[in-house]
């Protein structure tokens, strides 16, 4: 996980020790998942992306996580879309559960339930019955969660302390009893209480954003590599194409749409074109991106 997700030393920590006792079955309540844990931080810190490095981490894949915006189930009537229901005026005609129908597929999913700041309220109970107890009912039985391992994921509201004041800034230490004093007023305690860990998610530097966008394109790369296309992109082109300012502004989410446009596209132009070049150079030239074999 710590070469996927960079900048998160502590949290992979946290993780990895919850899962690592549950799937050596030496914890004291086999029948809870793997692991529960909240992901606290605001947007583009990288939240979701623990969720798929672990799921690679254990399975070599991230295919099977199962993320659902909880800003789906904002109705009390929303609910019923977690599990198995019936299609309304239709006779005998199931209509497959967001959350429950993944789970009888997959009963090893890695689960990334994101912003249950944005769910009705009525789902907190049900979120923690499936943290507790390790199993959720609905129309076609009950479904076993004990293998899976969730993510649950918020953002700070906009009211509360200022982002330094609970360790949402770089380089600070969160203040573990003021962070749970916040999140009390959108969660309740109890089921603050049934995550195994809390983990504030701090912002990332731009040098953080720039290995995670190299550790990206050198895994696309390898796949041209197999076909005997070498690629070598220089780190003066990392730092163009994702420019300090713009990491500050928008952090991670940047990453995709910024070297799709400035290095994917002249790139992709030039392979198509040079279809013979085995060896092939990306570097900055006085501040243009230059190709070259």
């Amino acid at each position: 996980m710590r070469r996927r997700v960079v900048g998160k030393d502590e949290a992979v920590q946290r993780i990895a020790r919850v899962v690592r006792v549950r799937m050596a079955s030496l914890d004291f309540r086999p029948d809870r998942p793997r692991g529960s844990f909240l992901l606290v931080g605001p947007s583009g810190v990288g939240k979701n992306e623990l969720g798929f490095a672990l799921a690679e981490a254990l399975y070599d894949t991230e295919e099977g996580v199962i993320s659902i915006d909880l800003a789906e189930i904002a109705e009390e009537g929303d609910l019923a879309k977690l599990g198995v229901t019936l299609v309304p005026g239709a006779t005998n005609q199931a209509m497959e559960g967001l959350l429950t129908s993944p789970v009888r597929r997959n009963p090893e999913a890695v689960i990334l339930l994101r912003g249950v700041e944005r769910a009705h309220e009525a789902f907190q109970p049900i979120l923690q019955q499936v943290m507790e107890r390790g199993r959720l009912d609905d129309m076609a039985g009950s479904v076993d969660f004990s293998r899976t391992v969730l993510f649950v994921t918020t953002r700070p509201r906009r009211e509360d302390a200022p982002a330094a004041e609970i360790g949402f800034t770089r380089g600070g230490s969160p203040d573990a009893e003021l962070l749970r004093k916040r999140l009390e007023r959108g969660i309740a305690a109890d089921l603050l209480d049934a995550f195994n860990e809390i983990i504030e998610v701090p912002p990332l530097t731009p040098d953080d954003v720039r290995r995670i966008a190299r550790y990206k394109v050198e895994a696309i790369l390898n796949r041209l590599r197999r076909r005997r296309r070498r690629i070598e992109v220089s780190d003066e082109v990392y730092a163009a194409c994702l420019p300090e300012e713009e990491i500050q502004r928008d952090g991670v989410a940047i990453l995709h749409r910024s070297l799709e446009d400035r290095l994917f596209n002249p790139l992709a132009v030039y392979l198509l074109s040079h279809v013979a070049a085995g060896r092939i150079l990306v570097e900055m030239d006085k501040g243009a991106l230059r190709i070259r074999e």
